[in-house]
C-alpha cells in the first residue's frame, strides 16, 4: 500500500508494546518503515542508532556488516540491531523484494505487577556482545508485519490501538525466537561439557 507522494512524512507514530514484563517504546514512520527494492542492487553505508531497529528482509539475499563483521542472509530473514551497533548492508538482485525497519527502545525494569523475565535479560545481554540477532522469519511473522505496514500506511482510525497490539505480538515473537536460541546454545554447550566428562573418565580409567 502506498501513500500519494508528499504525504509519506506526514504518518508518524510512537506506539507502546508489551512482552512479558518490558515495555517497549516504538517508532514508525511512513516514509522510512516500508521499503520496495525492485531488482536493483541496494547498500546502505555504515552507521548506527541510539536506539535498538527490528529491520525484517522479506524475499532478500545479501550481506549484513555489523561492528565489521560480515554475515550471509537469504529469504525473510529479520534482525535486531542493539543501540550504537555499527551496520551496513548490501543485498542482492531478486525481484519483489522488501524491508520493514521499526525503531524502538526497550525498558528491562519490570512493569507493576510483573516480576523480573531473568531468560529475557540474559538473552538480551548475551546478544548485545554480538551487537544484533538474526532469525528467519514464518508466515505468521510475515502477516503480522504485512498488517501493521497496511496499517502504519492507511488511515484507519485509532490506528495506534491497532498498532500497539500488532507490535506486541511481533516483538513476542521476536524476543522469544532470541530466548530459543539462547536455550539452543545453552543446551550445546551442556551436551559438549557432558561428553568431555565421560572422554576425561574413560582416560583416567585406562591410566588406572
Amino acid at each position: 500500500m502506498q501513500l500519494p507522494p508528499g504525504q509519506e512524512q506526514e504518518k508518524f507514530h510512537t506506539v507502546n508494546a508489551v512482552v512479558g514484563s518490558c515495555l517497549l517504546k516504538c517508532f514508525l514512520a511512513a516514509r522510512s518503515f516500508h521499503e520496495e527494492v525492485n531488482g536493483q542492487v541496494n547498500f546502505t553505508e555504515e552507521h548506527y542508532h541510539a536506539s535498538y531497529e527490528l529491520l525484517v528482509c522479506h524475499g532478500d539475499s545479501g550481506f549484513q556488516f555489523v561492528n565489521g563483521i560480515c554475515h550471509g542472509y537469504a529469504g525473510d530473514s529479520v534482525f535486531i540491531f542493539f543501540p550504537y551497533a555499527k551496520h551496513a548492508s548490501i543485498s542482492g538482485l531478486p525481484e519483489n523484494q522488501a524491508r520493514f525497519s521499526i525503531r524502538f527502545d526497550l525498558s528491562e525494569k519490570a512493569l507493576p505487577g510483573y516480576g523480573p523475565d531473568k531468560q529475557l535479560h540474559a538473552a538480551l545481554r548475551k546478544q548485545q556482545e554480538e551487537g544484533f540477532f538474526q532469525f528467519q522469519a514464518d508466515s505468521v511473522f510475515l502477516s503480522l508485519i504485512d498488517t501493521v505496514s497496511d496499517t502504519v500506511l492507511g488511515d484507519a482510525p485509532y490506528s495506534d490501538l491497532l498498532l500497539s497490539g500488532l507490535l506486541s505480538a511481533i516483538f513476542a515473537y521476536a524476543l522469544r525466537a532470541m530466548c530459543l536460541a539462547q536455550n539452543a546454545v545453552r543446551g550445546r554447550l551442556a551436551e559438549l561439557t557432558e561428553k568431555l566428562i565421560a572422554v576425561d573418565y574413560v582416560e583416567q580409567e585406562v591410566k588406572d
